[in-house]
């Protein structure tokens, strides 16, 4: 017998990374500022009964000026944004633009996106003084000014543990433990040129992985401890009986929930609640059945409802929620600002499987010798699913979990071969 213990590591430094020299700009130029004040005149104008809209309607209707909402619908400079009366665009209240407005899951990125989206829009903003650059460094390249540099990177790091044992008194065995954790970076913005977050797709995406494979011959035949004497035809009947199998034991996949909320419960209760459940439809999924209800509520939003929500109504108790809300809003592109968790990953349920195998070898003369295997795959048959978040989805059967890891069912098959 033998044990090794050993660390395994490995670094990826300068990989390739794209980044996109036309990125968004919310900041500088206030457009961010402007999309809060038109949320306001959304709600202020619904209260005052004046529709869906995010018109400025006037000096003490408690709305407010949108110069640059104004420049893109109607090409007039910021001097003309005072005046209630040219604030006739349908743009005010188009869905295109109510839509990315919703108080607990708003969009700026989107709303700008949406107002330098056509060509008539970028003339009007051309023709109301707005640079060609306003929102975006290089106009001229709307599909992207994708630049590929070495800014990536990958760490590994892993325990392994082995123990094997070579044929003796009929057994034979090898087992194996490895603890892993593996890294990455990737490039999500300009203003977070680089997070890091575990690798869920990689050599680090399992943590931890046991696994055993064994040969045991039946002390029966000759030369055996039990009918040693046996005769040839003896031999063959009662003789060369092997018991093998292979195992595997390892936890889930890592799972990243992304960029979102967590409301009524942390990391910590996540973990505990992220388990394989079936309902009583046969329906099978990882969260309980009041987390999905209330974060479908909460995904669920409206820009125009009283209370922000859809007509299901807000959350309540346990649930994720989107990253923006009334009281953040994300500024850096791609939505990994500051107002979610940017990424939160957790192991998967672990998965289990073990194959047997019942061996007879009959010799048939010289080295030529037959061999008859029953083989059963997933001997146990367990069953590993894979895992979903589900969250964003605002239907139920976004949370269900529909997908197989491995073996789905357990399978005989019946082996012969002759070798010589």
């Amino acid at each position: 017998m033998a044990m090794e213990v050993r660390y395994v590591g490995t670094r990826g430094r300068d990989l390739w990374r794209t980044y996109n020299y036309n990125e968004l700009n919310i900041l500088e130029n206030g457009v961010l500022s402007e999309f809060l004040l038109a949320q306001q005149n959304l709600q202020t104008n619904i209260a005052a009964g004046r529709g869906a809209n995010f018109r400025y309607a006037g000096p003490g209707t408690g709305t407010h000026p949108l110069p640059i909402s104004l420049a893109y619908f109607s090409g007039l400079p910021a001097s003309a944004a005072d005046t209630a009366a040219n604030y006739g665009s349908s743009n005010f209240a188009s869905s295109t633009f109510l839509n990315q407005m919703a108080a607990y899951d708003s969009d700026v990125f989107a709303w700008a996106s949406a107002l330098d989206s056509t060509a008539g829009n970028r003339a009007n903003a051309l023709a109301a003084g707005l640079a060609s650059n306003f929102l975006l460094a290089n106009p001229n390249k709307l599909g992207g000014v994708n630049v590929t540099g070495n800014g990536n990177y990958t760490n590994y790091h892993s325990m392994q543990v082995e123990l094997r044992r070579r044929m003796s008194s009929g057994l034979q065995f090898n087992t194996s433990y490895v603890f892993g954790r593996g890294y990455q970076s990737d490039f999500y913005s300009l203003r977070v040129p680089s997070l890091e977050s575990l690798d869920d797709g990689g050599e680090g995406s399992v943590t931890h992985a046991i696994k055993g494979n064994w040969v045991y011959e039946l002390p029966i035949g000759q030369g055996r401890r039990f009918a040693s004497n046996a005769g040839p035809v003896l031999d063959r009947i009662i003789g060369g009986w092997q018991i093998a199998g292979t195992a595997l034991l390892r936890s889930g996949a890592i799972v990243n929930f992304g960029n979102v909320r967590m409301v009524g419960f942390d990391i910590n209760d996540l973990k505990d609640m992220y388990f394989f459940r079936k309902d009583a439809e046969g329906r099978v999924t990882m969260l309980p059945e009041d987390v999905i209800e209330n974060s479908i509520k909460a995904f669920s939003v409206s820009a125009s409802s009283a209370t922000g929500y859809s007509s299901q109504g807000p959350p309540e108790g346990r649930y994720f929620a989107p990253a923006n809300g009334p009281d953040c809003i994300e500024t850096i592109n791609n939505n990994y600002g500051d107002c979610g968790a940017r990424v939160i990953e957790i192991d998967a349920p672990w998965v289990r499987n073990m194959d047997l195998s019942i061996v007879k070898l009959v010799p048939i003369t010289g080295r030529v010798r037959a061999e008859f295997r029953i083989e059963m795959l997933n001997a146990f048959d367990v069953v590993n699913f894979n895992p979903n978040t589900g969250v964003g989805s605002t239907t139920g059967t976004g949370y269900e979990v529909t997908g197989l890891t491995g073996t789905s069912a357990r399978i005989i098959q019946l082996v012969s071969r002759v070798s010589w």
